[in-house]
């Protein structure tokens, strides 16, 4: 990133009075910060667990048939 685009952000920033667009900005920022480590619930832990299994077993589908199966649907 250049010099020039950090400084014209940080003023907008600084000017901005729209909360909702500084909180989005927060979060963001805070996506950014590799120092933290995000921690799976049990339940996220366990959907990934069955979707693992899942293509180990072969119980996929691929994208153009689930395509043709919404096309399909959606004529209805």
């Amino acid at each position: 990133m250049n010099p020039e685009m950090k400084l014209d952000l940080i003023s907008k920033i600084a000017q901005s009075n729209d909360s909702l667009l500084l909180e989005e900005i927060q979060k963001l920022l805070e996506l950014t910060d590799s120092d933290k480590i995000y921690q799976l619930s049990d339940s996220q832990l366990e959907s990934l667990k069955a979707a693992e299994n899942d293509i180990k077993y072969g119980n996929v589908i691929d994208h153009e048939e689930v395509k043709e199966m919404t096309s399909e649907w959606l004529k209805k």
